[in-house]
């Protein structure tokens, strides 16, 4: 079903007509593999557990690999149908036309969650691909972007913005900006819901920059509450596991949460931009994994749902200024508490106990461990200098 009366581009309404006829068809051959591959599945299992005991070794490993990789196979046939039916409810958000530099046509370009190809060629782009970079980063005029060849240079001639929901044109709307006000005022009215969403189809300029950041080994994102940062650092994540998908995996990823509550808040925004769901962990998940052994600690407490008033009353002294200032005071004294110099004999050459300590003060930012080592290396350097001195 389409929306005629408020779309105002009759080859826009056509050309989403078309495209859903050609998803429907991938759909259908999608779900067939699916049950293909199931059924043979199960039919390569029960073969072998009927003839298990009349098979030798190798067949029973040939057997074992055929089931392994039919079981892969179905995985990404069902992995396959399932992107099938999330672009069929909303294939596309943005177009651009571009004519590269030398040539006279425009091609077109649709951008959408996932790419997608038919007949060999693209007709959706996946918004990380680096054609789509320039619905984001550029107006109408001159514009570019960096192709696996080199960069690539010529003018964008026309951007329109679409919503497309439930296989619906809900608006389409020519745009000469990277994102129109009026498309971003539409999105943000309806994002109130309990999970965050992506927000591909309003990423501004400054923050495509931000995800799409491929020099930056470590990214820090600063800004004010609410002004998207969480949102703008998992679209990043997502560009990074598509542009090296050779090198990082989902399985490598974790996101350090604050609590559950915003664990389950975010969860669902690298399934919903196409790729693997990613390990989240709170800073308590990783003291466990950590410190197992080694210390013992309480675990989370909601203070809301807590009845222990003695608890209460020291979490509220541990959450307060002077908590932390007790703690820094600690850290200054701590190589008074840990550490006790004594004057150091070797060779009748003596290393005075203040001398050590001097030492052992100096290095007071680094753990005490290594400064006991960085000490020792001090001491053996001291007495060196004095049997030179007595030598000479």
């Amino acid at each position: 079903m389409i929306n005629q009366d408020t779309i105002p581009f009759p080859d826009e309404l056509e050309h989403l007509k078309h495209t859903l006829k050609i998803i429907d068809k991938a759909l259908e051959a999608a779900g067939e593999d699916v049950l293909r591959l199931d059924r043979e599945y199960r039919e390569a299992k029960r073969y072998m557990a009927e003839y298990r005991h009349e098979m030798d070794s190798h067949e029973k490993l040939q057997n074992e690999r055929l089931l392994d990789q039919t079981d892969r196979t179905g995985v990404f046939a069902a992995e396959v149908r399932n992107k099938m039916e999330k672009l069929k409810e909303s294939p596309y958000f943005a177009r651009i036309d571009f004519v590269s530099d030398g040539e006279e046509e425009a091609d077109t370009f649709y951008i959408g969650r996932f790419g997608f190809m038919h007949d060999n060629e693209n007709l959706i782009f996946d918004w990380r691909a680096p054609v789509s970079g320039m619905f984001y980063d550029f107006g109408l005029g001159r514009a570019g972007f960096e192709a696996p060849v080199g960069w690539i240079e010529g003018e964008l001639t026309r951007k329109r913005q679409f919503k497309i929901q439930n296989g619906v044109m809900e608006y389409a709307i020519e745009s000469s900006a990277n994102v129109q006000d009026e498309v971003l005022q539409k999105e943000l009215a309806h994002t109130s819901d309990e999970k965050m969403k992506s927000i591909i189809s309003t990423i501004q300029r400054e923050q495509n920059a931000i995800i799409r950041n491929e020099k930056a080994n470590t990214l820090m994102i600063q800004g004010v509450a609410g002004s998207g940062k969480t949102s703008i650092a998992l679209h990043r994540i997502a560009f990074l596991l598509y542009r090296f998908k050779k090198q990082i995996t989902a399985e490598g990823v974790t996101i350090l949460s604050p609590n559950k509550v915003f664990a389950d808040y975010i969860s669902g925004v690298i399934p919903e931009l196409g790729e693997e769901p990613i390990c989240e962990m709170r800073l308590y998940d990783v003291a466990s994994y950590a410190l197992k052994g080694i210390i013992a600690f309480e675990s989370e407490k909601n203070p809301l749902e807590n009845e222990d008033e003695a608890w209460a009353k020291r979490a509220k002294f541990k959450s307060n200024l002077a908590f932390v200032m007790l703690l820094d005071q600690y850290i200054d004294n701590i190589s008074e508490r840990v550490f006790s110099a004594k004057d150091y004999t070797c060779q009748g050459h003596v290393v005075s106990a203040a001398w050590i300590n001097g030492r052992f003060k100096t290095y007071k930012k680094i753990p005490v461990k290594k400064r006991l080592a960085l000490v020792a290396l001090d001491i053996r350097e001291q007495l060196r200098s004095l049997i030179c001195k007595k030598n000479l």
